[in-house]
């Protein structure tokens, strides 16, 4: 199989660059591919233009190399830090850019009439690991509804998110022992299948 991982954060130092190369490191143990994209590194873009909205596509080679990736990946995880209550905006650029009509969603029906909504990533799994200071409540994160109800099951995707709370107040101890529970959910999503 094969697993499109997406970090971003702008510290190759920060817990969440260790996330993902540990997802990188267990997806290769299941004897699986791993395509590594990080949003900081590549540079990446968010500015969906006026012009590429209207036309409903992208020129952007890189934009073009992101939709292949999802599209042919069987399993996407996104691993980013809870800002504000949000994604980082960089992740929320890929996401109005790459996760496009004709990519992750798209409608279908006759002109001038109700459209039926096609989820066009259906089949693929789904793991969002997001980081946050923000104490454990006992309301779902914003975050975890976000992902899970308005994008993973708007594109057919089956999924879940998990949260990593008090980041800054946690231990060493407490940090490897979430980095287990990473290699636990991609161990066994990845030989379940």
């Amino acid at each position: 199989m094969k697993v499109l991982v997406v970090l971003c954060h702008p510290l190759e130092s920060s817990f969440n660059a260790k996330i993902a190369k540990t997802v990188c490191g267990a997806v290769r143990a299941t004897g699986n591919t791993v395509v590594f994209r990080d949003l900081y590194r590549d540079s990446f873009d968010p500015v969906l233009s006026e012009d590429e909205l209207k036309r409903k596509y992208s020129f952007d080679e890189g934009v073009q190399s992101y939709m292949d990736e999802v599209k042919d990946a069987d399993v996407l995880v996104f691993i980013h830090p809870d800002w504000w209550g949000q994604v980082p905006a960089l992740l929320k650029g890929w996401l109005d850019r790459v996760f496009r009509p004709g990519v992750a969603y798209d409608y279908e029906g006759d002109d001038f009439l109700p459209k039926r909504l096609d989820r066009l990533l259906t089949g693929k799994k789904g793991i969002v690991y997001c980081t946050t200071n923000r104490a454990e409540r006992r309301e779902i994160h914003p975050l975890a509804v976000i992902w899970q109800e308005d994008i993973f099951e708007y594109c057919g995707i089956e999924g879940f998110c998990r949260i990593f709370y008090s980041v800054h107040e946690s231990t060493s101890s407490q940090r490897k022992s979430w980095l287990g529970s990473v290699i636990e959910d991609i161990s066994s999503l990845l030989l379940s299948r």
